[in-house]
């Protein structure tokens, strides 16, 4: 059977954020680290940071990051929903039950 759960906007913004920035900080804070030990440079407008400078630049993107990558998939996964309750009234009951 379907189950159609209805979630707020607010709410499925506010996990989808939490869930990028769970994945961004620790992803930040390992190339923070390779910038810090002079591994790998943070390009910003084609200067190269290393260093302190580069971890700081890291660790202050990586949220940034994950507010850029939230905003359209929360417009994509809300407009989903929008078509799934409009549909979900053109489900019957009489319709063959999906296990």
């Amino acid at each position: 059977m379907i189950e159609f759960v209805d979630i707020k906007k607010g709410k499925l913004f506010n996990i989808i954020l939490f869930g990028y920035i769970g994945f961004s900080i620790p992803i930040g804070i390992i190339f923070g680290l390779l910038t810090l030990f002079g591994l790998i440079p943070i390009n910003i407008n084609g200067m190269e940071f290393y260093g302190i400078t580069g971890f700081l630049f890291q660790l202050f993107f990586m949220p940034f990051l994950a507010l850029i990558f939230t905003i359209p998939t929360w417009i994509i996964i809300s407009a989903g929903l929008i078509i799934l309750r409009t549909g979900k009234n053109l489900i019957s009951e009489d319709a063959p039950k999906i296990s």
